[in-house]
């Protein structure tokens, strides 16, 4: 089978301050205006009440990824070493967008902002994280995005493809290549026993206290879904 059937991850909807400051770039010791740490704590709690981060992914070897997916000098690079390949997308949830667009006050929306980045990205932190879990004699690269690292945003499309975004709640404009809940972002992990030195990042930085760090560390266990046919 070139790949495996897709599986759907729910992670926890939970933020602390410090986290949420750290995903600012306010690192700890430094003063922080009482109203924004109020803006803080209200959305920590939005968070809790209603946003649902996921993640889908499916698995396959590095030739059936290279069969479905789109030529890419980049992704052959990224790939050498590798046995298997892992195809995600993770979103914060629609009801975030929903907060986002509804909110009229500057301050609280860019709050809310980060806060449905954060919770978008930890869902790549989780899955590089859970693929270690599950296959601790592999090593994994740096999860690489459409778009970024080099990779070819025209890619967004074959990911999209291939995973159960109407699952999570998220559409794709074949147009502009864009998703919609906006918190969404689709994403390529390489998995074996000779992956290349790509893990760079916050993922993998020993710095957990840097005030850059932009990955919330979640402290709750997922929710798994049966594999989907």
């Amino acid at each position: 089978m070139p790949l495996e059937p897709a599986e759907i991850l729910t992670l926890p909807s939970s933020l602390t301050r410090d986290q949420m400051l750290r995903s600012m770039g306010i690192g700890p010791g430094r003063v922080v205006k009482s109203r924004l740490l109020r803006h803080v704590d209200v959305t920590i709690e939005s968070v809790r009440r209603f946003a649902r981060p996921q993640l889908a992914w499916r698995m396959g070897t590095v030739d059936g990824m290279h069969s479905a997916l789109s030529p890419s000098r980049r992704l052959d690079r990224y790939l050498e070493g590798a046995d298997h390949v892992v195809v995600l997308i993770g979103t914060a949830g629609r009801d975030m967008d929903e907060l986002l667009e509804a909110e009229d006050d500057p301050m609280r929306k860019y709050v809310l902002s980060v806060a449905a980045t954060a919770l978008t990205r930890y869902t790549l932190v989780y899955a590089d994280r859970e693929l270690n879990r599950r296959f601790p004699n592999c090593s994994t690269g740096k999860p690489i995005s459409p778009g970024n690292d080099g990779l070819p945003f025209r890619l967004q499309t074959d990911l999209v493809g291939l995973l159960p975004i109407e699952r999570l709640g998220v559409a794709f404009d074949d147009e502009s290549m864009a998703m919609t809940p906006l918190a969404s972002i689709t994403s390529i992990i390489g998995l074996g026993s000779y992956q290349r030195g790509d893990n760079e990042g916050c993922a993998s930085c020993p710095s957990r206290d840097c005030p850059i760090r932009l990955q919330p560390q979640l402290s709750q266990e997922p929710v798994h879904s049966p594999i989907l046919t």
